[in-house]
């Protein structure tokens, strides 16, 4: 009876030791002792703090099992946050140091400070030089797009799952320009597919695990760490064997690719702080792959398939789109990035896919890199930081009607294209996408050249597919089957 009372004692104490907050910090509902507010947020965070906006308002305190986070839900102070330094950097999870393999992360996604600078810099610089943002890729994407309109036309008129049959095409683009050469059979791909599948299955006990590391550590088959660290060790292993084989075949000043820059960086860097040193610059080029591929290609892919689903339900918005095709394109050449300023309408098809779907709904974790005011809020350093980019596409008050699939909203009545305030799609501020002009030329050119070809209906055995995505860390499209038909010869 003694040690229960105790018990009961230490719980309460726990429960009350935990609701306990800063002076001037922002409102949120009561959380669980060791849990925080992990059951409360659900399955959906992005609506959760959607419905909690009404009641705490547009900046809500959270806790992430021991990690105090806040979440922000109106466009205006998103972009606010966005643009401020103090609100740029990543948590430090136990899961991105696993991830690099390192007692830190690497890389470019989940760094902050002086390595996230170097990294990102470099990246960037690296892959304007391969011409990533230029009219050279086209040729690039060409050549992926015709190999997968030779593949689907022998599914056509047959329902098909689309699943990851974009992943392959896309990864094949990013492999090109970073490893210099066309992984043409399709093994990267299966690797991503396997840890997406395996994300996807244990996502949310991966979730509260990534808070509470020593859950990952006790359970791990449960939480479904062994099973990501299991497949994460393939893709390591393919990656390492690629690097191994750049550094072998190597010459000074004679750079083919991305991979030849980072080894040559590496070669050059005399700094032992810095993230290009020797065994950390290793490191580093490898987390850094991971980062380009999974943030490249698995976003990129998924969007591509929620316009065909979106398309598929919506028969007039695809008549639309391919009539300005035909009109603007024809059928005797491959659609160009040229095109595109005379496609408005393709262009807002394409935004509103972005907005209806929101795919990164609280986008990366950001955190505080220091005491910060917001709103009349004090933050302290090292808050998570959840930017929910699902509540700025689906603003009521500004979209009036954002469960609507209504591309004609991103037109004026002159028919060109608008520009709306709470798009965030690729973020904004220093942590913006660095792949955003590759991933817009991407979806331009693969839906203007699929539609120009194809057109797309629901599995007659199911008419109207749900539109319910599945969540992760992304909103991936939800399992269905679908059916491309022949346009033209």
């Amino acid at each position: 009876m003694y040690y229960f009372v105790l018990a009961i004692i230490f719980i309460i104490t726990l429960y009350l030791y935990s609701q306990k907050r800063p002076k001037n910090y922002p409102p949120g509902p009561y959380g669980l002792p060791v849990l925080g507010h992990l059951l409360q947020l659900g399955s959906s965070p992005h609506k959760t703090f959607i419905n909690w906006k009404e009641k705490y308002g547009p900046i809500v305190a959270v806790d992430f099992g021991s990690y105090p986070a806040i979440g922000i839900s109106d466009y205006r102070i998103l972009r606010e946050v966005l643009a401020d330094p103090g609100f740029s950097g990543r948590p430090n999870l136990n899961v991105f140091q696993h991830r690099s393999r390192d007692i830190i992360p690497r890389g470019i996604l989940f760094t902050e400070g002086r390595q996230w600078t170097e990294q990102r810099k470099f990246a960037i610089k690296q892959l304007k030089d391969l011409g990533y943002a230029r009219a050279s890729v086209e040729t690039t994407i060409h050549a992926e797009i015709n190999d997968f309109l030779i593949k689907i036309r022998e599914d056509c008129d047959n329902p098909i799952s689309l699943g990851t049959k974009f992943h392959a095409p896309l990864l094949s683009i990013l492999w090109s320009l970073i490893v210099g050469e066309r992984e043409s059979n399709g093994e990267i791909a299966m690797l991503f597919k396997v840890c997406t599948e395996i994300i996807e299955k244990n996502n949310g006990l991966a979730s509260i695990c990534m808070f509470m590391p020593w859950c990952a550590k006790m359970f791990p088959k449960l939480s479904g760490f062994e099973d990501v660290n299991k497949q994460l060790g393939p893709l390591w292993g393919f990656l390492s064997n690629y690097i191994e084989e750049h550094e072998r075949t190597f010459i000074p000043n004679q750079i083919r690719d991305f991979l030849d820059a980072y080894i040559q960086e590496i070669q050059n860097t005399k700094d032992p702080t810095s993230s290009f040193y020797k065994d950390v610059g290793s490191r580093s080029m490898l987390t850094t792959l991971l980062d380009l591929f999974f943030a490249g290609g698995e976003t990129t892919a998924n969007t591509i398939h929620w316009i065909c689903l979106y398309l598929a339900v919506h028969p007039h918005v695809q008549k639309k789109l391919q009539d300005e095709i035909d009109n603007v394109v024809g059928n005797s050449r491959m659609p160009s990035l040229s095109d595109e300023l005379n496609m408005p309408y393709t262009q807002a098809v394409i935004q509103e896919s972005m907005r209806f779907t929101s795919l990164t709904p609280v986008a990366i974790f950001h955190s505080t890199t220091q005491n910060v005011n917001l709103r009349g809020y004090k933050i302290p350093q090292n808050t998570m930081v959840l930017m929910n980019l699902y509540s700025a596409h689906h603003d009521k008050e500004y979209w009036g009607d954002p469960e609507v699939f209504r591309p004609d909203r991103f037109l004026d009545d002159e028919g060109k294209v608008i520009k709306h305030e709470p798009m965030l799609t690729f973020g904004a501020g220093k942590r913006v996408c660095i792949g955003e002009t590759l991933a817009r030329n991407e979806i331009f050119l693969w839906i203007t050249s699929l539609f120009q070809n194809l057109s797309i209906l629901p599995d007659p055995a199911n008419p109207n597919p749900s539109l319910e995505p599945i969540v992760t860390w992304i909103l991936m499209p939800p399992h269905h089957r679908l059916m491309f038909t022949q346009r033209n010869s």
